[in-house]
């Protein structure tokens, strides 16, 4: 990655980091919190994607405790249920912590934000209490207002992150890639974390000479190319009509496809 390139993503990355930093403070304020926490969440691989945002009294140490879901009983319900009201911890054991007694933590909040548009939600927002607090039901709707419109708005940041790196490789590719291969390995290391390919990607090259297709592709992590392939079916329609095939699921695809798919020989 060069110099420039480094700025770019540092640059998206950090408006996106600002849209999560309004939203804590936002709810830091607006439910009157003693302790926030914002972590974002990549939606496509369900992994923790940047550093959290952190109100209050917490530490850049505290955060450990809650970026890990698999051992943190708070986060796998939050990341199930979508919102989680835990009114007294003192009552509810199985959701006490370490690191809430030493915050001194009394009630909980935990809410998932962006799950409506992806499979993951794009972050997990905690809010800590040291005095007991009720989580009646104009309350809850209150947090129900919240989530909608802070989805939303994270929603938009993601999408503005995504299209903005996608540029920046386009431009890094133009500029670096020396051959095929390079161009391939490095399209497929830079857009794992903003297209899920973790199954299958594959790169098509036209060979103008000899009208055939050579095939560059990835299956669960394993490189292979595919010289010489014909150009039919799906590679056809999609040079000469110079337009984008996306087809969401193949299973149950109920219009017509505009091409037959052609099977890729040893997949």
């Amino acid at each position: 990655m060069t110099p420039q390139s480094q700025q770019t993503t540092g640059k998206a990355l950090a408006r996106y980091l600002e849209e999560l930093n309004k939203l804590a403070q936002r709810a830091h304020k607006f439910f009157s919190a003693d302790i926030s926490a914002i972590v974002a969440i990549n939606p496509l691989t369900g992994q923790f994607l940047l550093p959290s945002t952190l109100t209050g009294e917490l530490q850049e140490t505290d955060i450990a405790a809650l970026t890990r879901p698999d051992t943190s009983r708070v986060a796998e319900q939050v990341l199930e249920r979508g919102m989680l009201f835990i009114e007294d911890l003192a009552t509810q054991p199985e959701y006490q912590s370490a690191f809430a007694q030493a915050k001194k933590i009394q009630s909980l909040a935990g809410v998932s934000l962006g799950k409506e548009y992806n499979r993951q939600p794009l972050a997990v927002l905690y809010l800590g209490f040291k005095k007991p607090r009720q989580f009646g039901s104009s309350e809850q709707e209150q947090w129900q207002l919240f989530v909608d419109q802070a989805s939303l708005g994270l929603q938009n940041a993601w999408f503005i992150y995504r299209h903005q790196e996608i540029a920046r490789i386009g431009h890094e590719i133009n500029q670096e890639a020396e051959t095929v291969e390079t161009l391939f390995k490095k399209l497929h290391k830079e857009i794992a974390d903003l297209i899920n390919i973790s199954d299958f990607f594959m790169l098509a090259i036209y060979q103008p000479q000899t009208n055939n297709f050579d095939l560059l592709l990835s299956e669960r992590g394993q490189y292979r190319f595919l010289p010489g392939n014909p150009l039919n079916g799906g590679y056809e329609w999609v040079l000469q009509n110079q337009e984008a095939l996306i087809i969401d699921h193949l299973s149950t695809e109920a219009d017509p496809l505009p091409a037959a798919l052609e099977q890729i020989p040893g997949t």
